[in-house]
């Protein structure tokens, strides 16, 4: 998805792993958030809705967008 951004970014001069490091996703941080979320509100969807203020309806709009459902 950022492949353009990277290859840009080394073009200017750049480290490919400065870019890597910033857009990328690191498995220990990600499960170290979920950690957090679900010891704070239990689910995700109570996260979203209670943590982020997204309802039911936007949820699933949100599903159907990240999932290509329709």
């Amino acid at each position: 998805m950022y492949q353009e951004v990277i290859d840009n970014f080394v073009k200017a001069g750049g480290e490919k792993e400065i870019p890597m490091t910033l857009l990328g996703v690191k498995k220990p941080f990600l499960e170290a958030a979920f950690d957090e979320m679900k010891k704070e509100f239990g689910t995700i969807e109570k996260y979203f809705s209670e943590g982020l203020g997204i309802d039911s309806t936007q949820q699933q709009a949100l599903r159907n967008l990240y999932l290509g459902l329709k």
